[in-house]
Protein backbone atom coordinates (compact mmCIF):
# COMPACT_ATOMS: atom_id res chain seq x y z
CA UNK A 1 0.00 0.00 0.00
CA UNK A 2 1.31 3.44 -0.88
CA UNK A 3 1.46 6.33 1.53
CA UNK A 4 -0.91 9.24 1.09
CA UNK A 5 0.40 12.05 -1.07
CA UNK A 6 0.38 14.68 1.69
CA UNK A 7 1.37 17.59 -0.59
CA UNK A 8 -1.41 16.72 -3.07
CA UNK A 9 -3.99 16.45 -0.28
CA UNK A 10 -3.04 19.78 1.29
CA UNK A 11 -3.03 21.49 -2.12
CA UNK A 12 -6.51 20.12 -2.81
CA UNK A 13 -7.70 21.36 0.60
CA UNK A 14 -6.27 24.80 -0.11
CA UNK A 15 -8.05 24.99 -3.46
CA UNK A 16 -11.33 23.76 -1.91
CA UNK A 17 -11.47 26.34 0.88
CA UNK A 18 -13.04 29.74 0.29
CA UNK A 19 -10.77 32.76 0.70
CA UNK A 20 -10.06 33.30 4.41
CA UNK A 21 -11.28 29.76 5.11
CA UNK A 22 -9.84 27.94 8.11
CA UNK A 23 -8.32 24.47 8.09
CA UNK A 24 -8.20 22.69 11.44
CA UNK A 25 -6.09 19.53 11.55
CA UNK A 26 -6.47 17.05 14.38
CA UNK A 27 -4.48 13.87 13.91
CA UNK A 28 -2.53 11.27 15.85
CA UNK A 29 1.07 12.42 16.12
CA UNK A 30 3.98 10.15 15.32
CA UNK A 31 7.40 10.36 16.93
CA UNK A 32 9.38 13.50 16.08
CA UNK A 33 11.37 13.30 12.84
CA UNK A 34 9.55 10.12 11.73
CA UNK A 35 8.01 11.73 8.65
CA UNK A 36 5.39 9.46 7.10
CA UNK A 37 7.03 6.23 8.31
CA UNK A 38 4.16 5.37 10.68
CA UNK A 39 1.17 6.43 8.58
CA UNK A 40 0.22 2.94 7.43
CA UNK A 41 1.34 0.82 10.40
CA UNK A 42 0.29 3.05 13.31
CA UNK A 43 -2.02 5.57 11.61
CA UNK A 44 0.22 8.39 12.85
CA UNK A 45 2.12 11.19 11.14
CA UNK A 46 4.84 13.59 12.21
CA UNK A 47 3.11 16.98 12.62
CA UNK A 48 6.03 18.64 10.82
CA UNK A 49 5.03 16.82 7.63
CA UNK A 50 1.51 18.25 7.72
CA UNK A 51 2.64 21.76 8.66
CA UNK A 52 5.33 21.81 5.98
CA UNK A 53 2.95 20.58 3.26
CA UNK A 54 0.22 23.02 4.33
CA UNK A 55 2.62 25.97 4.25
CA UNK A 56 3.86 24.89 0.82
CA UNK A 57 0.25 24.71 -0.41
CA UNK A 58 -0.33 28.34 0.63
CA UNK A 59 -1.82 28.03 4.11
CA UNK A 60 -0.40 30.03 6.99
CA UNK A 61 -0.04 28.66 10.51
CA UNK A 62 -1.97 30.84 12.93
CA UNK A 63 -1.92 28.61 15.99
CA UNK A 64 -0.98 25.24 17.45
CA UNK A 65 -2.41 23.58 20.53
CA UNK A 66 -1.25 20.90 22.92
CA UNK A 67 -4.78 20.49 24.29
CA UNK A 68 -5.04 16.82 23.30
CA UNK A 69 -1.38 15.97 23.88
CA UNK A 70 -0.47 13.41 26.54
CA UNK A 71 3.16 14.02 27.65
CA UNK A 72 3.46 10.42 28.86
CA UNK A 73 2.55 8.99 25.46
CA UNK A 74 5.44 7.59 23.38
CA UNK A 75 3.64 7.70 19.99
CA UNK A 76 4.70 4.10 19.32
CA UNK A 77 1.30 2.37 19.54
CA UNK A 78 -1.38 1.87 16.92
CA UNK A 79 -4.02 4.55 17.45
CA UNK A 80 -6.69 1.88 17.97
CA UNK A 81 -4.64 0.07 20.67
CA UNK A 82 -6.40 -0.41 24.00
CA UNK A 83 -4.44 2.18 26.02
CA UNK A 84 -4.86 4.81 23.31
CA UNK A 85 -8.50 4.28 22.54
Amino acid sequence: MEHADVPAVTQALYRALKPDGVLLVIDHAAQPHSGIRDTEKLHRIDPRVIISAALAAGFRLDARSDLLRNPAHTHQLLVAAGPIR
